[in-house]
């Protein structure tokens, strides 16, 4: 059985998988050499705490997290780097935008919004950092794995 948290994060996954199909996107623990020209998108699921929402026995949970995007383009003479990394993670805040609700199985992510966060460069990369905090209310677990 697929817990809450892993299937809220599918439903974010799959929802950036169908709407990034132009840019090679970077799952935590898949192997990937960027290429020199290339840009990318390096995905992170930062989990939160899960809370009791409500009483009873049939009483609700609240899952929350952080989908963190790492948009990465090469850094070139004309600045192009930048512009297409602004680009791309202005694409990337109106697909999950504030209220934008996902759905897998049994789970409805509810993004609380998206914004870019900050960047950073070195001499060969310049990165832009995009978050997405989301929360999901979900029926209690009873078996987590």
């Amino acid at each position: 059985m697929i817990d809450s948290q892993t299937k809220a994060e599918f439903a974010l996954n799959t929802e950036l998988q169908t709407k990034v199909t132009d840019i090679n996107l970077v799952f935590p623990n898949m192997p990937y050499t960027p290429s020199v020209t290339g840009e990318f998108i390096r995905v992170s699921h930062v989990p939160g705490q899960k809370r009791q929402a409500t009483l009873g026995s049939t009483g609700r949970n609240r899952i929350s997290g952080v989908l963190t995007l790492y948009v990465s383009y090469p850094v070139s003479n004309e600045n192009i780097g930048t512009y297409k990394v602004n680009d791309t993670a202005g694409r990337l805040i109106s697909y999950f935008s504030r209220g934008t609700k996902l759905t897998y199985d049994d789970v409805v992510v509810t993004c609380e919004r998206a914004q870019r966060t900050g960047s950073f460069g070195d001499e060969s990369r310049y990165t832009a950092v995009v978050e997405i905090p989301w929360y999901a209310y979900t029926a209690k677990d009873t078996v987590t794995g």
